[in-house]
């Protein structure tokens, strides 16, 4: 079962967000096979192209990114899960090594990241299914849209 929620500045339209827990929401929970990755970095998009379980064309779009772990290696791959993530949440001991990618990637501490989302930015979790083991990967940006 493929559930899509459209979300613009942290409000979903057409759906509600379905709570993990305090610290997070889950946004989409399928199953969707990447088949373009579209990142323009000067403009802050990256836009990802995908067929779910439907096998219809998914478009997962987002806006004034700021950072983002995926790219076009990511090709081929399945997306189970997206979810919005508060700081309290992302800095826990399950989601270690994403925190520790994302500082050592941008130089940045947790500072920094919390000034982002007061700025905001919101963090969005991937959940990727990469030769049948589970891996999160992270993508910063202030807007989501999937459709």
């Amino acid at each position: 079962m493929l559930l899509i929620f459209q979300i613009k500045l942290g409000s979903v339209v057409g759906g509600d967000y379905y709570k993990m827990d305090a610290l997070a929401s889950i946004i989409m929970r399928g199953n969707i096979r990447i088949n373009k990755i579209i990142s323009d970095e000067a403009g802050g998009k990256l836009e990802i192209i995908g067929i779910n379980e439907k096998y219809r064309e998914v478009l997962i779009s987002y806006a004034d990114v700021f950072y983002s772990q995926l790219d076009e290696s990511f090709i081929g791959q399945n997306i189970t899960q997206i979810y919005e993530i508060t700081l309290k949440g992302f800095c826990t001991s399950q989601h270690f090594s994403t925190v520790q990618n994302f500082l050592a990637d941008c130089g940045a501490d947790i500072g920094f990241l919390k000034e982002m989302t007061k700025r905001g930015s919101h963090l969005y979790l991937q959940n990727l299914n990469l030769r049948g083991v589970s891996a999160e990967y992270l993508v910063i940006a202030k807007t989501l849209i999937i459709s």
